[in-house]
């Protein structure tokens, strides 16, 4: 049996082939651009064309892993919350944007304050411009002929499941992103589709993530070159799968997925409302439940950064030159907005220089970095006392978290908790595989599978030597850090 993992991230494709073992077979990936219709800030796809370039790099993926075309496959699908497909009565797909859409405009966000603790209640998340039920209420009223022909959507990993198999479902993980979805009864809620005045819409069957939800059609058999013996599993949310990738399966662990954007997520045995509303409550494995936090679009933002600067690669320069705030002249930090997930403040002008700004220009990679390992440790932070719950172990992981400078910001700002970071660059291909292979094997526990592989490319101790002084330096700048935002966003001093 051979394990085939898709996951439809914010920036690309990734597609891993896994053996039932765990070993990683091989791999690809191909990055993928978004285009914008005609309204501000919006991020829409073709899906059919992205099914396409996603079967072509399956199949160059199962090409590099030599495995028998008789064999048999389990497809398992994982990708990025909050991306959707919203469907006609044909179950043809009208609009398809990406997480990152922003058409909802501030206006029609402030819509439901009034209503925004019961929406919490339900939901266990805030209204804002991302959620699917936010869209589809702006639609009715910017883009009305297109919302009239809206009869239902599906988060972006349901929509490829169903395209594969041919009969749709929504996965507990996915659709409890869409702010139409009880989180405390795991099931569609009458009274946010009233609410947001959606109660119109198709609702599909609710499973479980990792549910094996079909086998791959005839004609998709046909069009590209599958075997006929594959079956169809529908994972849970790219960062609910990075968890399990991580295996973090105790109460108190904490994954830090340092990506596009950086969800920050603590197990709880409970789902775990905040008070204050401002972190996640989300559903996990079945068992478990994650407490979630988010530093923002930080990878996106560095590679704007990048871009800007025509820079190809980030040398390391010595660390300390690089927080030596009084040697550069830099007299104020970036300042994200760290507790909700979509504004962030400061990444393009909170850094202001005293007197020329060109020689800095080459700081701001760097401060990037530093800004988003700051980030992450006050995530790390309000979770501890949102949850009540002691720390066990913290888990690094995702393509940004390979960066020294952020390992060594993070090591020291988080030194007293056991800090892992992951030894492979397909922590979420590998948790989607392993939910799908519990689910076809009940036999195995989830936290069994792969446990022969990971004994071997185990998240490693992160341990990095680092003089006193320099330390000390990095514990002053993220003191002034949090100085710097002191009551704007409930950070403390």
């Amino acid at each position: 049996m051979y394990i085939v993992a898709l996951d439809i991230g914010t920036g690309g494709l990734h597609v891993a082939v896994y053996q039932k073992s765990g070993h990683l077979l091989a791999d690809t990936y191909k990055v993928f651009t978004y285009s914008s219709d005609s309204f501000p800030r919006s991020l829409v796809f073709s899906p059919e064309e992205l099914f396409a370039d996603a079967m072509d790099q399956i199949n160059i993926a199962l090409a590099r892993a030599a495995v028998s075309e008789d064999g048999e496959f389990i497809f398992c699908i994982t990708g990025q919350r909050h991306g959707s497909v919203f469907l006609d009565e044909r179950m043809t797909p009208v609009l398809a944007v990406a997480n990152l859409d922003g058409r909802v405009d501030e206006e029609t966000a402030q819509v439901f304050q009034n209503e925004s603790s019961r929406i919490y209640e339900v939901c266990g998340r805030l209204p804002s411009e991302i959620f699917p039920a936010m869209r589809l209420y702006w639609m009715e009223r910017h883009q009305k002929e297109l919302y009239n022909r809206i009869r239902g959507f599906l988060m972006i990993n349901e929509w490829f499941a169903y395209r594969l198999c041919g009969t749709p479902y929504a996965e507990k993980t996915s659709v409890s992103e869409s702010l139409l979805f009880d989180v405390s009864r795991e099931m569609w809620s009458d009274e946010m589709a009233l609410l947001f005045g959606q109660d119109h819409l198709e609702r599909w069957p609710v499973v479980d993530p990792g549910t094996i939800v079909g086998t791959v059609s005839n004609e998709v058999v046909a069009e590209y070159r599958l075997s006929h013996r594959s079956l169809v599993s529908l994972g849970a949310g790219d960062t609910q799968c990075a968890a399990v990738g991580s295996r973090a399966f105790e109460s108190g662990d904490i994954v830090i997925v340092n990506g596009s954007t950086t969800p920050v997520v603590m197990v709880t045995e409970a789902l775990t409302p905040d008070p204050a509303r401002t972190t996640w409550a989300n559903l996990y494995d079945g068992k478990r439940f994650l407490i979630e936090s988010n530093a923002g679009r930080t990878g996106m933002v560095y590679r704007d950064v990048m871009r800007m600067l025509a820079c190809q690669d980030l040398p390391e320069a010595d660390i300390r030159a690089v927080f030596d705030a009084e040697r550069f002249g830099v007299s104020a930090v970036l300042v994200p907005d760290p507790y909700r997930s979509v504004d962030f403040l400061g990444y393009r002008s909170g850094v202001l220089f005293n007197g020329d700004p060109v020689p800095m220009m080459h700081l701001l990679p760097y401060l990037v970095l530093e800004n988003t390992a700051f980030a992450i440790a006050a995530h790390v932070d309000k979770l501890r006392q949102v949850s009540g719950t002691e720390v066990r172990k913290v888990f690094l992981t995702g393509g940004s978290s390979r960066s020294p400078l952020t390992q060594t910001i993070v090591s020291v700002l988080l030194e007293r908790f056991p800090l892992y970071l992951t030894s492979t660059y397909d922590t979420t291909a590998k948790g989607a595989s392993m939910m799908a292979l519990a689910e076809r094997d009940d036999r195995i526990p989830l936290d069994e599978v792969f446990s022969e592989a990971d004994s071997m490319h185990a998240a490693k101790p992160l341990e990095i030597d680092l003089k006193r002084a320099l330390a000390d330096l990095i514990r002053a700048r993220y003191d002034w850090w949090k100085k710097s935002i002191q009551g704007k966003h409930g950070v403390g001093a």
